[in-house]
């Protein structure tokens, strides 16, 4: 469920097994500013997320797991790519003890990945191996999930920390603000052909790369074309049940194996740092909103099906963003 109107913010809360209650904008940003302020959730196998997916499963992540509380993990994926999982890296911050400022800056020249407006890790095209560098339209999730529920597989239970002690919760990601600033104009984005390359998608009535966008964005926007199921998956897999096992992230600044092993982790990580309809300032609660719903299940899509995933249908169109900030949860 999520708890609104606490004093402290919005609480994603998991209580029980398949518990993952998220928000999934109705949206989408064409390059672009992605911040939360929050505080992620305590307890072993619990997942903390923030992430921007697109319908090519383009992705960008922070992800906190709730037995290490004194780190945020950084990670990121290209058209869905699942091959490796050595994209990740990991960031030394208090991050339940404390309030922090977690962004996504996003452009097509570089990535970066910042803590209380730090930059505290940077990815540029030519660091990632293949055209796999994030380029395509995204939506942005907020949620938590159980990693460490029985029903998940053995490695992804491994990675978020063991398993879920259920009897010691519930527990709680604490979301206070949230900001979103698209860097192209216009009313939509088309997807122009089936490559998932940035030169594909076209912005209707505006321009992709037109630069930050003011305004409160446009309005009525129904739901995202998928409709937002729950994010009951690890990182890749917002709309699919994980058929890899993913592996622990290397250390910023350590000497792991990441594809992009030369990208910028600077040392001041330590420190605190289909629709066609116009968008809207919104968000879409899934997996429970308020109360006590139970969170839906992801969709179970075939194995391995997204390694190979590049865009399902030329034509495709999504809602821009425009600027939306300061959402009361």
């Amino acid at each position: 469920m999520i708890k609104y109107g606490s004093s402290d913010g919005a609480h994603f809360r998991v209580e029980k097994s398949k518990d993952s209650p998220t928000i999934v904008s109705n949206f989408y940003i064409m390059w672009g500013k992605f911040e939360v302020t929050m505080k992620a959730a305590p307890g072993a196998g619990i997942v903390s997320s923030i992430v921007l997916q697109s319908e090519d499963l383009d992705e960008i992540d922070w992800e906190w797991l709730g037995g290490k509380p004194d780190e945020a993990q950084s990670n990121y994926f290209g058209k869905g790519n699942t091959e490796t999982y050595d994209r990740g890296a990991i960031h030394p911050i208090d991050s339940q003890a404390q309030f922090h400022t977690y962004g996504l800056d996003w452009t097509a020249t570089k990535l970066d990945w910042t803590i209380d407006g730090k930059v505290i890790r940077t990815l540029t095209p030519a660091m990632v191996k293949g055209d796999f560098y994030p380029q395509t339209p995204m939506a942005a999730r907020i949620g938590i999930w159980a990693g460490g529920d029985s029903g998940n597989e053995q490695g992804v239970i491994e990675w978020s920390g063991g398993p879920t002690d259920y009897k010691k919760g519930p527990y709680d990601m604490i979301v206070q603000k949230i900001y979103m600033q698209d860097y192209s104009s216009g009313k939509e984005y088309v997807y122009t052909d089936k490559t998932g390359s940035a030169a594909s998608i076209k912005a209707v009535n505006g321009q992709v790369g037109a630069g930050p966008q003011q305004g409160s964005g446009n309005s009525n926007s129904p739901a995202q074309p998928n409709g937002g199921s729950a994010y009951n998956a690890p990182s890749n897999t917002g709309r699919q049940v994980s058929s890899t096992s993913k592996s622990e992230p290397t250390q910023a600044g350590g000497s792991g194996s990441n594809t992009d092993s030369s990208e910028s982790t600077p040392n001041s990580a330590s420190q605190p740092p289909s629709s066609s309809s116009p968008a809207g300032a919104n968000y879409i609660a899934t997996g429970g909103s308020t109360g006590s719903g139970n969170a839906g299940a992801p969709v179970n899509t075939p194995a391995n099906a997204a390694s190979r995933m590049a865009v399902t249908a030329a034509g495709m169109v999504v809602s821009a963003a425009g600027l939306i900030a300061g959402w009361i949860l």
